[in-house]
């Protein structure tokens, strides 16, 4: 609109100019040309106080939005230096966090490490096993994680060695001082109570569980998965129980599966109770494979593989030599778990009682 007035007087302007000239070169009656040039003139008077007007009022239409940006600049300036002392509030929180995290990394490790070689340093498997059996054993184990794991217990009561395979409840640190309860109990039925046959010591440990870590009283669940076998070489006598367990042997030419309870030890329950116990018979050659369920737990194709699987694997390889059978166990197992998630901490130990030599 603006633009269009201003144009509107510059044409009016010239129109002016060119009657002015007309009236030089033709002349015009002086009463029509005066009339004309003061209607004109009024015409561009008015025009001009128009078109100031427009301007004065966009002006202040201009200068408005101007000061309303300039305010909404000063506005966000405020906002931004105060975002940018909100961040660097966060900066700092951040980096306060961080070093809380890397001390608590820290300690975390130490953990790790702790708990990790407690039972290695505390409990050297593999040096009692050679003490008892020298060369004639194998242990595969696959821990899930870095903390915790399925156990061995080993202990020599009179002239009976008892081993046990033990899967703890819970993960973790609950894991762990599970590990150290069910050591602690075990090591008052065989040192304490000298008790030498399965059934009798798995009897024991239920109802200390129920006693000392009732449900009711104890914050956190207590369940062991058990296999336990007392060796007395002396008078070629072998013996099992298991609370949810499975013990596997070679006899003679086969691969026998012999079941323990099937029941866990738990804390979830008052009743006490009492434990099969079952005499393994022995000849040459006779190995015991003794495992916990992390490999049935293994999941392949959407499924569990369950026993099967380790059963045939033990079959398949029940002729081998104690070494070749650790190294082709170990590396189906491998293979497993590279390719599906591992589910469960894996620990198998296979005993050669008796040599043909």
């Amino acid at each position: 609109m603006y633009r269009f007035y201003k144009i509107l007087y510059f044409a009016l302007v010239l129109i002016f100019v060119f009657l002015v000239l007309l009236n030089l070169l033709h002349g015009i009656k002086s009463n029509v040309f005066v009339f004309l040039l003061i209607v004109l003139i009024s015409f561009v008077f008015i025009v001009k106080g128009f078109v100031l007007y427009l301007f004065r009022r966009k002006s202040e239409i201009f200068e408005k939005e101007l000061k309303e940006q300039n305010e909404k600049s000063k506005s966000l300036t405020l906002k931004v230096q105060a975002l940018n002392l909100e961040i660097e509030n966060l900066r700092k929180q951040l980096n306060s966090s961080n070093e809380s995290l890397n001390s608590l990394q820290k300690e975390y490790n130490n953990v790790v490490c702790f708990t990790r070689n407690y039972f290695d340093f505390m409990y050297d498997y593999n040096e009692q096993l050679k003490k008892y059996f020298g060369d004639n054993y194998f242990l595969v184990s696959y821990p899930k994680s870095d903390i915790g794991d399925d156990i061995i217990f080993i202990q020599k009561v009179n002239d009976y060695i008892i081993i046990a395979i033990i899967d703890s409840s819970g993960s973790g640190i609950q894991l762990f001082l599970n590990n150290l309860i069910i050591i602690d109990i075990l090591k008052s039925a065989t040192i304490k109570e000298k008790l030498n046959k399965p059934s009798e010591i798995l009897r024991y440990v239920n109802n200390t569980i129920l006693e000392k870590y009732n449900f009711n009283k104890f914050p956190y669940l207590l369940t062991y998965s058990i296999g336990i076998v007392s060796i007395l070489y002396k008078h070629n006598i072998v013996e099992y129980a298991g609370a949810r367990n499975l013990l596997l042997y070679r006899y003679k030419d086969s691969i026998i599966t012999q079941k323990g309870d099937n029941y866990l030890i738990n804390n979830f329950s008052d009743k006490l109770r009492d434990f099969k116990n079952f005499g393994i018979p022995i000849h040459d050659n006779s190995i015991l494979y003794l495992f916990t369920d992390g490999i049935s737990n293994q999941i392949v194709n959407n499924k569990k593989i369950k026993r099967k699987f380790l059963i045939e694997l033990i079959n398949n390889c029940r002729k081998s030599t104690i070494r070749e059978q650790y190294n082709l166990i170990s590396r189906e197992i491998e293979n497993l778990i590279m390719k599906e998630n591992q589910i469960d901490d894996i620990k198998i130990l296979g005993i050669k009682l008796y040599d043909n030599n």
